[in-house]
């Protein structure tokens, strides 16, 4: 008898605790700055606007920097607590991270058996990237024609889910993409159509945040809600920058939006604080982790593979910085009990320098990785022609400080910490300014250049082919010394009608839309089925790469963009649409 009271007395317990975890709502969002939301405007308070919730019941951090200006490699950072020389995942495509990092995701479902879920807005958060292990659910299911799915599609989903698991205690992720695509059309809850600006996605998005609370508070599921707004990274100030975005390490573009509500532990509110300590995501992630660990965080790989002496070595290196910075947060710094006094002692204890990384020229192969150190009130920028701001004097980082006296001692700091993890000096190659010139051209639409890069014709052939202008295609092809060499275009006239020519040509797409185009063969139902399904394939494909001109080349590679992809329909719009 006294067993089966011990038993019952022990399910008792457990199910009071299981009870009594929170619930977390983790909402990942592109291009939101720490600027981006204001608080404490009689403008704001009137309106239904989810940011003056955040900014009434949310503490507010102040100074928190992303690791990356890419998405990918920041959100990795999160999870993993890792910066991204460490974790490997240095750009938004053709990376993955490794299964032998452990993330605050399987912490949580290992150790606290929470239902994980991951709901993607697009590009670049695919399974594909490494980035769901441990999620039970990685919703990336979106349509190439869409290329990406809007805040209001992802909350949808999200009410959906937690309908049909409302007793399970979850940890979820939703991304926010819509402050990426300034040129996609929202409207307003009148129906109203707004204005193709950043301001009207920020509204869109303000909007939605509003929807969403409102409806958990309605469910009754806010009280015991943890609530995180952040933002992976920021947006340039063009009025006062204008480099590149994809190279950009100022504060605009690296200093994020962070914004945690706690569950209500009583029945008064405890009045949210503003949090001036100096974080990066990197260290966020350690907090997460440290909210799920049983005991203290450690950053070991889960499984044993047979690595090579130097990939053990890197392994090893990496583990001792975090087991080091993971002694500093010994005491508590989480979000599971958070305590701000103990988020302080992560600045006075840091070991090592906040990086932030820009990796979009070394995915390119256009140059190095650019890398800056945060350090108390400076900004130090790892160029050739090295940079110092300081913060305080100048938040704009408009102005590069004189290196003298005791700034020399510290920059050689700065240089031989970032000399030991592998970066060099950055400096922008000839290709890369070429590239650049060419990308201002292509986003203004100007076609009208000659001699560019094969990234610029590649996009000009795109316009022309656009709009069948045969006689610019066949100027291209005379002046181009890729399309003049080549063995099916050199021949072109005479392609559609000799076929001694039309042998020549060894490139299977294009001999096939060279069959297709000789009256004979085209009610081959085979072959026009293959035509239908290229020229739809063309389609997506112009839709998709327009789309990450307008978005800085944030996805698809330069290497992307050449001749030989191309070649094929410049044939079928030769030959289809002949002249008159």
């Amino acid at each position: 008898m006294v067993k089966v009271i011990f038993i019952l007395f022990i399910l008792v317990l457990t199910s009071c605790k299981n009870e009594n975890d929170p619930n977390y709502l983790i909402i990942l969002i592109e291009n939101l700055n720490s600027k981006a939301i204001y608080c404490d405007t009689e403008e704001n308070q009137k309106k239904r606007s989810g940011f003056q919730v955040i900014c009434d019941e949310f503490h507010k951090f102040t100074h928190v920097y992303t690791t990356s200006t890419q998405g990918l490699p920041a959100l990795t950072s999160l999870l993993t607590g890792l910066y991204p020389y460490d974790h490997k995942v240095r750009f938004n495509t053709e990376n993955y991270l490794a299964p032998e990092f452990q993330t605050f995701i399987e912490a949580a479902k290992e150790n606290e058996n929470y239902k994980t879920r991951f709901i993607s807005g697009g590009q670049p958060f695919f399974r594909k990237s490494g980035i769901h292990q441990g999620f039970d659910l990685f919703d990336d299911h979106i349509s190439s024609e869409k290329d990406m799915r809007s805040l209001n599609e992802n909350l949808e989903i999200f009410f959906s889910q937690l309908q049909n698991e409302k007793k399970k205690k979850h940890i979820s992720m939703i991304h926010v993409s819509d402050l990426k695509y300034t040129f996609k059309e929202t409207q307003n809850e009148l129906a109203e159509t707004r204005n193709l600006t950043f301001d009207s996605q920020i509204e869109e998005v303000d909007e939605k945040l509003f929807y969403l609370f409102s409806k958990l508070k309605s469910e009754k599921s806010w009280d015991d809600l943890k609530v995180f707004i952040i933002g992976l990274n920021g947006l340039p100030n063009v009025d006062i920058n204008s480099e590149f975005s994809q190279l950009n390490l100022k504060s605009d573009s690296t200093q994020v939006a962070f914004y945690f509500k706690d569950v209500k532990k009583n029945a008064i509110n405890v009045k949210p604080q503003v949090v001036n300590t100096v974080l990066s995501l990197k260290e966020i992630g350690e907090m997460f982790k440290n909210s799920f660990q049983k005991n203290k965080i450690e950053f070991k790989p889960k499984i044993k593979s047979e690595s090579s002496e130097s990939e053990l070595e890197l392994k090893s290196e990496s583990n001792v910085r975090a087991e080091a910075s993971a002694e500093t947060n010994e005491q508590g710094a989480n979000f599971k009990d958070f305590d701000i006094e103990n988020v302080k002692e992560i600045n006075e204890k840091r070991s090592d320098y906040i990086v932030i990384e820009s990796a979009w020229a070394k995915s390119n192969q256009l140059g190095d990785i650019r890398a800056a150190i945060i350090d108390e009130n400076y900004l130090f920028i790892f160029d050739k022609q090295i940079q110092l701001f300081n913060r305080l004097s100048d938040s704009n980082e408009q102005y590069p400080q004189p290196i003298n006296g005791f700034l020399v001692e510290r920059i050689k700091r700065y240089e031989k910490f970032l000399f030991e993890r592998n970066y060099q000096l950055f400096e922008k190659s000839k290709k890369l300014k070429l590239v650049l010139n060419d990308f201002n051209l292509l986003i203004k639409e100007d076609y009208d250049q000659n001699y560019r890069s094969e990234f610029y014709d590649y996009f000009k052939l795109l316009s022309l082919i656009e709009k069948k202008d045969l006689s610019q295609i066949e100027l291209m092809i005379n002046k181009n010394p890729f399309l003049k060499k080549d063995d099916c275009l050199n021949g072109y006239p005479k392609l559609f009608n000799s076929n001694r020519v039309k042998r020549s040509c060894h490139h299977l797409a294009s001999r096939l839309f060279l069959d297709f185009i000789n009256p004979e063969l085209s009610n081959n139902k085979d072959l026009k089925f293959f035509v239908q399904n290229e020229l739809s394939s063309l389609q997506i494909i112009k839709n998709l790469y327009r789309i990450n001109l307008k978005l800085n080349m944030d996805y698809f590679p330069i290497s992307t963009f050449k001749m030989e992809n191309i070649k094929p329909y410049i044939i079928l719009t030769l030959g289809y649409f002949p002249t008159n």
